[in-house]
């Protein structure tokens, strides 16, 4: 959860200047309980290739009128 005075900090990481806009493939949570991607609004979804070999996706929206943010990465 990021809190309203901490968001826009949060959008000026890296990801979200140079990652692609795309939504997430990597979703390791989805069977979870608490992994609702699906249902944050004001939705704002990025994708970033990093150095070897490691890829992230960030979502960050709306949940109950909280910010909240997912975050998958993997190494090949």
């Amino acid at each position: 959860m990021i809190p309203e005075n901490k968001k826009q900090s949060f959008l000026e990481n890296e990801i979200f200047k140079s990652g692609e806009s795309s939504k997430p493939s990597i979703q390791i949570g989805r069977r979870e309980s608490w992994w609702k991607l699906d249902d944050i609004i004001e939705r704002i979804d990025r994708a970033k290739e990093l150095p070897k070999g490691r890829y992230m996706e960030c979502s960050i929206g709306r949940e109950d009128s909280k910010w909240i943010v997912y975050i998958s990465w993997m190494e090949t």
